[in-house]
């Protein structure tokens, strides 16, 4: 990885920015079929039950056995919901090419808010980590965005400084907590804003 020595390290999201968001049509889907308000169907995957598994204080059976109560549905139900949320994002086409541009030169990795099963499922399907150097989870580090100790805790195993990074995530509270490390960061709109931001900041595309 020298051609990449004294270059910055480029971080990028996964959920947003490196895949479309399964949660609004997850939402909406289900809404139509079991009755249920779609907020509060995106609430019960991705609040609190989403940061204690994403965080790796349960496991995957507790976090769906905790949707299913949430929702008051069954098991059977919640099922159906996962297999929706696991098998719908898909690569942001405009993304994915950036980022085989940024990794010929730079250290590329992701670092996400994220579950196993799904990184499980993504990973079998699309084979995300040939594509990035390193991968970055919350689960792998036991705590959830918006906290900066995921960067912290991140860019420590990396080796790096918070100053050699430049975070691009679609999460404001999570990249303004970033940025007080001294690490620059972008606010993904779409692919072509960062990449624009990206030269404003010197990295060659």
């Amino acid at each position: 990885m020298g051609k990449t020595k004294n270059k910055p390290v480029i971080m990028i999201d996964f959920g947003g920015v490196y895949f479309t968001h399964a949660n609004h049509a997850v939402g909406k889907r289900f809404s139509k079929e079991l009755g249920i308000p779609k907020e509060e169907i995106i609430k019960a995957m991705m609040g609190t039950n989403w940061n204690e598994h994403a965080s790796g204080k349960c496991s995957e059976l507790k976090y769906w056995k905790n949707v299913s109560k949430s929702l008051k549905i069954s098991p059977k139900q919640a099922i159906e919901i996962k297999k929706m949320l696991y098998s719908y994002p898909e690569p942001k086409k405009d993304t994915a090419k950036l980022v085989k541009k940024l990794k010929k030169n730079y250290r590329i990795a992701v670092i996400s808010s994220h579950i196993p099963g799904w990184i499980k499922t993504l990973e079998n399907k699309y084979k995300m980590s040939k594509e990035f150097h390193e991968m970055h989870y919350s689960y792998d580090h036991g705590i959830d965005k918006p906290s900066a100790e995921l960067f912290k805790r991140a860019v420590k195993k990396m080796s790096v400084k918070p100053h050699d990074c430049i975070v691009i995530d679609d999460y404001k509270e999570f990249l303004d907590a970033v940025k007080k490390t001294g690490a620059k960061t972008i606010l993904f709109k779409n692919a072509k804003q960062a990449e624009k931001q990206l030269r404003k900041m010197g990295v060659e595309v």
